[in-house]
């Protein structure tokens, strides 16, 4: 019998009928861990809601910025460190918090276990103490006696092996989810050593983070000094810094947007003109360019001579830092017709440029580089938001090139280069194409890239450093637990 070949007596099929629910290893876990404790999450439990997503098509109801609104926290804003992230918060109104949301406002200390979604299942994370803020559907907000159960069953929760109990438990294809049952049946282990250790761990690669962050934001630093670009000072935000006039001729054939015209974004224009080093448009230092398509449906079979089958890169993939983040469980894959799959001449070394999507506060204009790995290991395309550029490498190394139009979208310039539309933003790319590139020699490009590539080399070894600081508490939590090595 192999090894996805199991028996189960007809006896055990009381709950459940899926197999996934009867794999041996795990009906072997749940009882070690059953062995260790008679809790479960229901024990710890005071209290437990979940919220909804308001309509977006009803946006200027329920939706608003950050200075007017609560915090609306989603998923992604939950970590497998216990720690709710805000860093990509929305907000609700104050109205749709107290009236449409009313049963999943948050006051703090509660703890928020993802209940529904692809990928990872109960993630769990701990409301900051005196926290106003709201949840969607995804997510269980469990009120617990204090700060420090919560805190103790997030530790718990965001253990690898846990993680398996609640998938286990969960039910649904495409789409798992856990209902309130299944999720306040999962057996919980009441150890404050747990806690004790995991917390330091945290703490260890919240540390090596920050070191790497740091390393990285040396990176715009590096390509100032090389390039001889000084920029210009932020305004003070007074009133009389935000207001100018503009001729109407110099409007003539541009676009009605006060920033793109303000003494600020021109001063910012100046300065990467400015640079030490000839500058040529985008467009004459590129051969190739084409927009992406999304395809059809991976699932759709009859396409196998007219459509090819390929990872599609899309907005979601842009991690603004290194390159590219694909995560497994959430690429997409569709199909692509073959006839311009075969005209998009993807190679090891094109650009993707983001052109529509954003967010408040990220401005399109977000880049990525194909690397030979990718391309290796995957049929590659790019969606119908994406716009590929292939860089002419007798002018400018794809390397190159990539760290500098990342460098221009982190200070600012295509944030002046967009349009939105029914919320979401554009990237003007006819405007794009004149952006000035700096073109130091081949042999100073390849200077400054691995300058660049240095840092960037120092700061994933520190980061995978805190990976395994994080993986060897884990072993030490299941060693304290299960007493094995």
């Amino acid at each position: 019998m192999s090894a996805k070949q199991f028996v189960v007596k007809r006896s055990s099929l009381v709950t459940r009928w899926d197999p996934f629910y009867f794999e041996p290893e795990l009906v072997a876990l749940e009882a070690r861990v059953q062995a260790k404790t008679k809790l479960t999450l229901r024990d710890f439990t005071l209290h437990m809601s979940s919220g909804a997503t308001p309509l977006k098509s009803e946006g200027d109801k329920h939706y608003t910025s950050a200075e007017t609104g609560v915090p609306f926290l989603r998923v992604q804003n939950l970590t497998t460190t216990g720690v709710v992230d805000l860093k990509d918060v929305k907000y609700i109104t104050h109205s749709a918090h107290a009236k449409l949301l009313e049963r999943s406002r948050l006051t703090g200390d509660e703890l928020l276990v993802k209940i529904t979604g692809v990928g990872r299942m109960a993630v769990a994370a701990v409301v900051p103490s005196g926290f106003e803020a709201n949840i969607n559907q995804h997510i269980a907000a469990v009120r617990t006696k204090n700060k420090q159960t919560s805190e103790a069953l997030a530790a718990y929760l965001n253990l690898d092996f846990v993680e398996k109990l609640a998938s286990r438990r969960a039910t649904g294809g495409t789409r798992p989810a856990l209902d309130y049952a299944a999720l306040l049946s999962i057996p919980v282990i009441d150890d404050e050593r747990i806690v004790e250790l995991m917390q330091s761990a945290y703490l260890e690669k919240k540390r090596l983070e920050i070191e790497a962050t740091g390393l990285l934001a040396q990176v715009d630093k590096v390509l100032l000094k090389n390039l001889g670009i000084s920029l210009p000072e932020s305004d003070s935000g007074a009133v009389s810094d935000r207001m100018f006039n503009v001729k109407l001729t110099e409007l003539s054939g541009d676009i009605f947007d006060p920033k793109t015209h303000s003494p600020q974004a021109l001063a910012l224009f100046a300065a990467i003109r400015e640079s030490a080093y000839p500058r040529r448009p985008l467009r004459d230092v590129i051969t190739h360019r084409m927009a992406g398509d999304w395809g059809e449906d991976a699932d759709w079979m009859d396409t196998a001579e007219t459509h090819t089958k390929c990872l599609v890169i899309r907005g979601t993939e842009f991690d603004n830092e290194f390159n590219l983040r694909i995560t497994n469980g959430r690429e997409k894959y569709r199909k692509i017709p073959s006839a311009k799959l075969a005209r998009m001449k993807i190679e090891a070394g094109d650009l993707l440029i983001e052109k529509s999507g954003g967010s408040p506060d990220q401005p399109v204009g977000r880049v990525a580089i194909l690397n030979a790995e990718l391309l290796k290991n995957n049929c590659v395309c790019y969606s119908n938001f994406v716009e590929k550029i292939k860089p002419d490498r007798s002018k400018v190394l794809p390397e190159f090139l990539f760290h500098y139009l990342r460098f221009v979208h982190a200070i600012g310039v295509t944030d002046l280069l967009q349009s939105q539309t029914n919320g979401i933003r554009n990237l003007m790319i006819h405007r794009y194409m004149d952006l000035p590139v700096s073109l130091p020699t081949l042999r100073e490009q390849e200077k400054i890239v691995a300058e660049v590539q240095s840092l960037q080399n120092q700061a994933t070894a520190l980061r995978q450093q805190a990976l395994q600081k994080l993986d060897a508490a884990k072993a030490q939590v299941e060693q304290l637990i299960f007493g094995v090595a």
